[in-house]
């Protein structure tokens, strides 16, 4: 007879409603419909994405839209078919609202092996950040970290040439994913050596913080264009070109560091690590290190986002490991009034 755990069915349902409601009052708070619409705000990025998307008629064939955005071709053929069969752009946006949710909450349950509802609003209230810039500025930046990061730390063991696979898929969604192919590569490796890798950490944040990356940001800028690749947010310019703050960032080295500390402290004299959690945690290194090392390059935050998504977890399994801790407390607490 098939058995079902009861508490374990309705906490499911309980989250997925939840995650839902959480989806639809952010797309009110944020007025991410307003947000959107290119009468408001005609020259933003996700006014353009909703021009692009409502484009699409009858009279345009696959071939005709794509050859039109040469770029991330993977996105357009995408919302193309799903213009096709009538799926909206509203609900296209708001399924990736939700995904952003449920995934980062998925990722926090196997991390911590817990799905306590509270932690659940935790999760929601630390994404609803990240998830603004990633969805709503950098819709097909946000849609290939989804899908790299769903199938990346996914319980099924997924064997190199897939992931490659799944990576060069997803860089044709945007080419930043592209970054990930040394990741997949050194991840055994990394995993092994995990405190080389905090080691090598400190030595790029100590170039972070003397500008060190300034200094040969015009040179990586000549080799892309050696290469004939296209870096396009990450073009450099001269500071007295742009208002964009390049080099080290007292607010985004914050962003990164406190999550981190947080995530340390919370695993403080642990000497077992569940696998998913090391992966997660090499993942986020691997990231801001390659963002601090791209730092004097402008919009180099593109990168630095990648880690930045994941640091709701990294929080909240912390606030989760300092709860226990003091609940075990009381009860020790208790025991000894007792006695």
């Amino acid at each position: 007879m098939l058995q079902i755990n009861v508490n374990t069915y309705l906490n499911k349902v309980l989250s997925f409603l939840i995650i839902i409601i959480a989806s639809y009052l952010f797309w009110i708070f944020v007025d991410v419909g307003n947000f959107i619409s290119p009468k408001i705000y005609s020259s933003s990025d996700m006014s353009q994405y909703y021009l692009y998307y409502t484009e699409i008629n009858d009279n345009l064939n696959l071939s005709e839209f794509i050859s039109v955005h040469d770029n991330d071709r993977a996105y357009f053929a995408f919302t193309y078919f799903l213009s096709k069969l009538g799926v909206s752009f509203e609900f296209f946006l708001f399924c990736l609202i939700f995904l952003f949710y449920f995934i980062t909450y998925r990722l926090f349950c196997e991390i911590a092996l817990s799905n306590r509802v509270i932690y659940l609003i935790c999760i929601i209230l630390f994404s609803s950040f990240w998830m603004q810039s990633l969805l709503l500025v950098t819709l097909r930046q946000g849609f290939a970290y989804l899908i790299i990061v769903y199938f990346l730390f996914n319980k099924e063991k997924i064997g190199l040439f897939k992931k490659i696979i799944l990576i060069l898929f997803a860089a044709n969604i945007h080419g930043s994913v592209i970054m990930f192919i040394p990741y997949i590569l050194i991840e055994n490796k990394a995993l092994k050596n995990i405190k080389f890798i905090e080691i090598l950490f400190i030595f790029f944040l100590l170039g972070y913080f003397l500008d060190i990356p300034m200094s040969y940001a015009s040179n990586i800028n000549n080799l892309f264009t050696y290469l004939d690749i296209e870096s396009r947010s990450l073009m450099f310019f001269e500071q007295k070109d742009t208002t964009y703050k390049l080099g080290f960032s007292f607010y985004k080295f914050l962003a990164f560091i406190i999550p981190l500390i947080a995530f340390k402290l919370a695993n403080y004299k642990k000497t077992h690590f569940h696998i998913i959690m090391k992966r997660i945690y090499f993942y986020y290194l691997y990231t801001i290190m390659l963002g601090m090392f791209l730092s004097g390059l402008i919009f180099h935050d593109r990168i630095f986002i990648y880690g930045w998504a994941i640091t709701p977890i990294f929080l909240v399994y912390a606030i989760s490991s300092y709860s226990r801790i003091i609940s075990l407390m009381n009860v020790v607490v208790k025991q000894f009034n007792i006695n």
